[in-house]
Formats: structure tokens, C-alpha cells, sequence
């Protein structure tokens, strides 16, 4: 595995344990499933999931529970119940996964709400196994409701820490369903399936046919030994449409109609389990009269026994409709048995031009290609043997690389100069005066959930919130802590809890008097090409998804239909009046009445759009509102300089709909930057004075430390990559900027789901108390 994977790892057996209690044999999902305990069995615990509840089996237990499992011994089923009662009895109920991977590399109960409370509960991190999209792109050759259950499954993965494909067919369609039903992809990475898993498993094979009965595929094995000249072709695969079994069952049907007799046709034989809505296919199979004989149906078959039967073939026929991979190919090619398929995009990628591939519906091919093979000395046969020389298939090593890989860039999410500034800052004041100061109870809980992701002691530092009211000396070497430019789905004055937090060690972004680390990293830092580009494409996400920093859900304004096409909207962005980023920020202009009267003698000839700070229109702050923010002022005054006053709408939407964007210190220029529309800035905050904005009155201080141009892509991957700490709520664990879009996206589709959700009561009466204290505030 990959060195730079720390995280622990858990894996699921709930399916596995399922399939060996039952006395089934390995599936080819269970095989890998396998391949996954085998190689991280040393270090990995094993999570059991039953009827909603779950419980994380002991390390020493989780690795005696892999090793059973290894051998598939179904004779030692009371010894697995035992075990698996002694390891759940030991830590059921126990939410201590700290973070860890949870791979689940079965498809089994994705879709399950039951899933991601178990994933909850214990901390976990999962990274899902894909296997393939087909409920979703062939629903005809699927169970009816499969593509429902399978939508919600596949939308399950979407939300996870990341996914792994088992080719680049299934990614590239995981990515078209995630852009069609406008979500954003997980890291994701493709991992090939190994060939050969049916030879080269870690099912003790000489065990599991010590404990089975004699097999219909060995009676029908031991025929063909005695009878050699029976050349034969075999196909693979659950009897289900998908597989088109019915194809070649019409093809052996065309050959006993030209009259070719047993003597001189192949034979072919069938290994599959029935599956479903198949009756007219398995009625041919159950009574080969229909195909004179020449059509043997083998539904149970071990590893040993798949292996002589591949062996022996002409050739593996492949007729499938549709496929996540294709196993029973690459086991083929690994044992040097010719393949005729369906022309898949997905075997190309690992079989290459090798398989001879030809249209799944056309019989006509498909007989002539059987024919062609048949022959001892077929020139066709020889030439695909010939190609199949120089195939290198995919192995496992190579698939636990790109896993490894993908795993160890989940483990460094953290911006690298974010962890070093607040490591380095921590090591420096250890020992100094601690403690958490303006912090609410919630807020200091929500601090030790950041600095236990982060590595950090409570003691690191002196943790001061916001910036400290006028008089108040903050202590030495204090860390500043705010939120992030992207926090929430809601108000954080309505306990969304955020996503993202700032902690900086000079100062704080919105304080104009001083140095912050943002305005450092803004004046001194140099990005590569490839980190410019990773910050334009976060930004182009966030532009696509409509992500701001509450992300409200308001709803759309329009210009209106009677403006002159050529007269400029001006959106002019009202601010709570008793923020420190005015009092720190600010500079002539100071209120919102003041930013109106300059914006209209500015732009006389405007539409201007004043849009008052959320918390003021929720009465949950003071100082903003139209009413209190013109004091004395008519109303008649106020129209005058506002032409329509919007108490609700999406930010995102809006900006979209403006030619200017006009703020004091405001963020949304910031996210009207973002989004290339023109800023005009009245104060000094973190974005102006770099060339991006126009600046009215920016301090001669301000402008004095702030001498370096910037391009767009520069103040995004400084304002948000390296800047902020972003933070998965549902895990506790650190996260990149596109991991908190993804999640902030699905916050927001949940809640658009759940809109009728109940309050809870904390939330009914803080809100009330809050704009209570808010008009005392006013009068007082």
C-alpha cells in the first residue's frame, strides 16, 4: 500500500459473512472484496453491519475473521459465528472509527439510509467500489425498480470521501451521471481488476472442493475428457438479458438448421446461475432438443473446474450488452484462451485489439466467427493467440497503487502552508496563556472538533473569535478564528454548523489595520501553472454549482422588463453596521445610508438594487435595515437612491443578473469577482487593492502594503486553498475546497428533499431571543 496512507482502514464484510454463512460460493464482487481483506488485512479492522445497527470488530478479531474468510472453509461456519459474536459483543456500539477509510467494495445496501448512520456513528470515511452504471444507462436489461434502487445507491457514492472505478468506461459514466443530475465528483480513481482471480485468488481451492459434492460441471468436464473430439465454446455469466445468452443459443440453433450434424458442430457450454426474467432462455437450456444436443448448461462450477473449462475452449464467447469490466475475459486472455465478444469500450481498455469483437445482435457474425475458430489450424484463432502474446494485463499490485494513491491524497488534504503556519505558530506559544476567548459553548466545541482534525492541543494557543471590541486587548500570540468565505447551507445566527473556519496568526482578514496571513499570502505567495489551474477550476465549480457563503436557497430576481436595454444594474450589498469588518474595514464610508448616497452619485443613471445583509432581514443583528439605516431620512429620500430594495434573493443567481456590484467591506464583492463581474470597493477589504477592484478610498496604509497585481486565479487559490481549514461535518476530518463544495451541495439537495423538516426546539427559540436582543440593541 501506498506509504503516505496513515488513516486507519476499515472494511465491510456484511455481504462477505453473508455469502460464506449461507454456504455460497465467491462471486466475482466477493472476490474482490477478498482481494481487499487479503491486502489490508494486517492493518485493517472489520465493520458488520445487521438490521440498521453496526459494530467495528477488534483488530486482533477483524484479522481472524479475514483469515476464515480467506480460506472460504463453509465447514467452520459455527467456529466464524463464534468469532464473530466474541468481536461484536467486544466493541458494539463503539463510535470510535476516528476518521478512518470504510471501503465498501460491494454495491449491498449503498443506498441504505441505515448505511451512512452506521458511517456516522462510528467516524468513518467511506470510499466505495463502483462496479458499473448499467441499472442506469441499459435499464431494459435490468430488474424492474433496479434503476431506481440504483440512483439512489450511485447518488450514496457521490457522496462519499471518494470512489474507485474498475475502469475508466464506468468513471467516465459515474462523471456524465454526477454532471447531469448537477452534483460534483469525489476524488476517484480507476483500479483495474487483476485477471486471473479465478486461479489466483486467495480461495484455498483444494479446501472448497474437499467440501462440495461433485459438481455438475465436473460430470459434464469428465464427458469431454472421454469424448475429445468435442471441441467446445464456453460463455460466463449469470443467464440474465443482459448477458444476450439468447444470441448465441439462436446461433447454435442456425448450425443443426443447415445441417451440420454433432459430428462436425462445436458444442457450447453455458456456466451461469439462473437469474431472472430469462424463463424462454433457461427452457432452452433445461432441453437441449431445440439446439440437437450441442448445448450443455453448468450451473454450479469451482475455481478448478472454471480453469479446465477455459482452458479447453476454442474460444470464450462474450456477447453481453453491457459490462462494468468483463472478469471472465481477462481470465481467458490470462490463460491463453481465444476471446469473441461484444464490442465494449470497456474491454478495450484492458484487452486492447486483442479479443476479435463483433456487433452484440447479429447472428450472421457471430456464426461465421464460431466457424472460423473452429478448425485446429484457423488462421484467425492462431492470429488472436499470436496478438495476446505481447497483452500485458492489469494486476494487483498495480490496482492497490491507484488505490494507495488515492488514499494518501485523501490523507493530505489540508492546504500544506495552512498546517504549517498553525503548527509552527503552536510550537512557538505552547505553554503561553491559553484558553478560548469569545467563544460561545457551541463555537468552543466546535473549535476542539477543528484542532483535533488539525493534529492540535487545545493549549496550542490563545484562540480568540473574531476580532476583540474596542478597549479589549486580546492576548500574546493569540490565533484569530472566523468563519471561512464558504461556510454553510443557512445562517450561522440559525447554528449551520460551518464547513470551514480561518485561523490566523497575525491578525484577521477583515482588519484593514494590520497585516493578516491572507494579505501575506496575497503579496508573497508564487503558484505554478498546475496550482493556478486547480484554482481556476474551483472556481469555475463554484460558479457552476452556485455555491456562496450561506447558500440560502432564496429565490431568483430578474431585471425588469421594462428597463432600457442599455441602463447598468447596480447591486449595492448592505452590511451589519456594528461588524468589526466595518470598524477595521471601513474607511469614509462607514453605513449603509452613506454607501446609497455615494453609489447614486456615482451612478446617477442606474438601477440600483439594494440588498440588506441576511442577518438584518432575519432580525438577527442590528444596524442595516432600510428603516434604521437612513434615521431621519423620508422615505421618499430612500426610494430615491434605491430603485427596488431586495430582501430575499440568491446571491448566486443575482450576480449573474448585475453589471456592478458596489460594498464597503463587504464579501459579496469578493464573490463578484469570483464570477467577472466589476467591483467598486468604498472600504479596504482582503480583495482590494490588487488590481481586480476599483478603489474609491482605499488608506494610503492599506495601498502601502498592498503593491502587487493580481490575476484572478491568483486571489482564489490565496483566498480560498491556502487560507481557510475546511472541515467535514459528518466525519470530523479535514477536507479540500472542491471536498466542501461537494458536501455543501448535497446539504443543499438534502435540504431542498426535506424541506418540511421540523425545527428543533434550540432553533425555535434562538432565533426569537436573538432578534429580541437585536431591537434592544436598536432602541437602546
Amino acid at each position: 500500500m501506498n506509504a503516505a496512507v496513515s488513516t486507519g482502514v476499515v472494511i465491510d464484510i456484511t455481504r462477505l459473512l453473508g455469502q460464506y454463512l449461507a454456504g455460497r460460493l465467491p462471486t466475482g464482487v466477493d472476490r474482490v472484496s477478498l482481494a481487499y481483506a487479503a491486502h489490508f488485512g494486517h492493518r485493517a479492522r472489520a465493520m458488520l453491519r445487521w438490521r440498521g445497527r453496526s459494530g467495528l470488530l477488534s483488530k486482533p478479531v477483524s484479522q481472524e475473521v479475514f483469515a476464515a474468510l480467506a480460506s472460504w472453509d463453509i465447514s467452520a461456519q459455527s467456529a466464524m459465528r463464534r468469532l464473530i459474536a466474541r468481536g461484536v459483543l467486544s466493541s458494539l456500539w463503539r463510535g470510535d472509527g476516528q476518521g478512518a477509510f470504510l471501503l465498501h467494495t460491494g454495491h449491498n445496501d449503498a443506498e441504505a439510509d441505515a448505511l451512512w448512520r452506521n458511517v456516522r456513528w462510528h467516524r468513518l470515511r467511506p470510499v466505495f467500489f463502483v462496479h458499473d452504471l448499467i441499472p442506469l444507462s441499459h435499464p431494459q436489461h435490468c430488474r424492474a425498480g433496479e434503476a431506481q434502487r440504483h440512483t439512489l445507491r450511485v447518488n450514496h457514492m457521490l457522496q462519499g470521501a471518494a470512489v474507485i472505478a474498475n475502469s475508466q468506461a464506468t468513471l467516465d459514466a459515474l462523471a456524465r451521471y454526477a454532471q447531469r443530475t448537477d452534483r460534483l465528483m469525489p476524488p476517484s480513481c480507476v483500479a483495474m481488476l487483476a485477471a486471473g482471480a479465478v486461479f489466483n485468488s486467495s480461495i484455498n481451492t483444494t479446501k472448497l472442493i474437499a467440501n462440495y459434492p461433485i459438481s455438475t460441471s465436473e460430470k459434464h468436464h469428465i464427458f469431454f475428457q472421454k469424448s475429445t473430439s468435442k471441441d467446445y465454446y464456453v460463455v460466463v455469466g449469470t443467464i440474465e438479458p443482459r448477458k444476450n445468452h439468447a444470441l448465441l443459443l439462436e446461433t447454435w440453433r442456425s448450425f443443426t438448421a443447415q445441417a451440420e450434424g454433432q459430428a462436425n458442430a462445436p458444442h457450447l457450454v453455458v456456466i451461469g446461475q439462473p437469474g431472472w426474467d430469462t424463463d424462454a432462455v433457461q427452457a432452452q437450456l433445461r432441453d437441449p432438443s431445440g439446439t440437437a444436443g450441442l448445448v450443455h448448461w453448468v450451473t454450479d462450477c469451482d475455481d478448478a473446474q472454471m480453469v479446465q473449462w477455459l482452458r479447453g475452449a476454442r474460444a470464450l464467447l462474450f456477447p453481453s450488452f453491457a459490462e462494468g469490466f468483463g472478469m471472465p475475459m481477462a481470465e481467458a486472455l490470462a490463460l491463453g484462451t481465444p476471446v469473441i465478444a461484444s464490442d465494449l469500450a470497456v474491454y478495450r481498455e484492458f484487452a486492447l485489439d486483442v479479443p476479435l469483437y463483433l456487433p452484440a445482435n447479429d447472428v450472421a457474425a457471430w456464426l461465421q466467427a464460431v466457424r472460423a475458430y473452429m478448425p485446429q489450424a484457423s488462421p484467425e484463432r492462431a492470429a488472436q493467440c499470436s496478438r495476446m502474446q505481447t497483452l500485458l494485463l492489469p494486476t494487483w499490485p498495480q490496482h492497490f497503487a491507484q488505490v494507495g494513491s488515492l488514499l494518501g491524497s485523501l490523507d493530505a488534504a489540508m492546504p500544506c502552508s495552512a498546517a504549517a503556519r498553525l503548527q509552527a505558530h503552536a510550537a512557538l506559544q505552547r505553554g503561553s496563556v491559553v484558553g478560548a476567548h469569545g467563544f460561545s459553548g457551541r463555537k468552543k466545541t466546535i473549535l476542539q472538533r477543528y484542532l483535533r482534525a488539525m493534529g492540535l492541543p487545545a493549549d496550542a494557543a490563545p484562540w480568540v473569535w473574531g476580532a476583540p471590541a474596542q478597549g479589549v486587548t486580546e492576548p500574546a500570540g493569540a490565533v484569530r478564528v472566523e468563519d471561512g468565505f464558504i461556510r454553510s447551507v443557512g445562517l450561522g445566527a440559525d447554528l449551520a454548523a460551518p464547513l470551514s473556519w480561518v485561523l490566523d496568526t497575525r491578525g484577521m482578514y477583515f482588519d484593514a489595520s494590520q497585516p493578516s496571513n491572507l494579505e501575506e499570502v496575497l503579496q508573497n505567495a508564487s503558484y505554478s501553472a498546475e496550482q493556478l489551474s486547480r484554482a481556476a477550476r474551483l472556481r469555475h465549480s463554484l460558479i457552476h454549482l452556485g455555491i456562496t457563503k450561506y447558500n440560502l436557497g432564496s429565490p431568483p430576481w430578474r431585471r425588469p422588463v421594462s428597463m432600457p436595454a442599455a441602463q447598468r444594474v447596480v447591486l449595492v450589498a448592505g452590511q451589519v453596521e456594528s461588524d468589526a469588518s466595518i470598524r477595521l474595514g471601513a474607511h469614509a464610508v462607514r453605513t449603509n445610508a452613506e454607501l446609497l448616497r455615494a453609489v447614486r452619485a456615482r451612478c446617477p443613471n442606474a438601477y440600483i438594487v439594494y440588498k440588506p445583509h441576511p442577518d438584518v432581514v432575519a432580525g438577527l443583528r442590528s444596524g442595516g435595515s432600510m428603516g434604521a439605516a437612513f434615521g431621519h431620512e423620508t422615505d421618499q429620500e430612500a426610494n430615491n437612491l434605491a430603485d427596488e430594495v431586495l430582501a430575499h434573493a440568491d446571491m448566486a443567481q443575482l450576480l449573474g443578473e448585475v453589471d456592478e456590484v458596489h460594498v464597503i467591506t463587504s464579501l459579496t464583492g469578493f464573490e463578484a469577482l469570483l464570477r467577472k463581474v466589476s467591483v467598486v470597493v468604498y472600504g479596504a477589504p482582503f480583495y482590494a487593492g490588487w488590481g481586480l477592484t476599483v478603489d474609491v478610498d482605499l488608506p494610503d496604509a492599506v495601498q502601502a502594503r498592498r503593491t502587487r497585481r493580481l490575476n484572478l486565479d491568483e486571489l482564489t487559490a490565496a483566498a480560498l486553498i491556502d487560507y481557510p481549514v475546511y472541515l467535514d461535518p459528518r466525519w470530523d476530518v479535514l477536507i479540500t475546497p472542491e471536498q466542501a463544495l461537494r458536501v455543501l451541495q448535497q446539504q443543499r439537495q438534502s435540504g431542498a428533499a426535506g424541506a418540511t423538516k421540523v425545527p428543533t426546539k434550540l432553533q425555535l427559540w434562538r432565533r426569537p431571543l436573538l432578534a429580541l436582543w437585536a431591537r434592544l440593541q436598536r432602541r437602546f
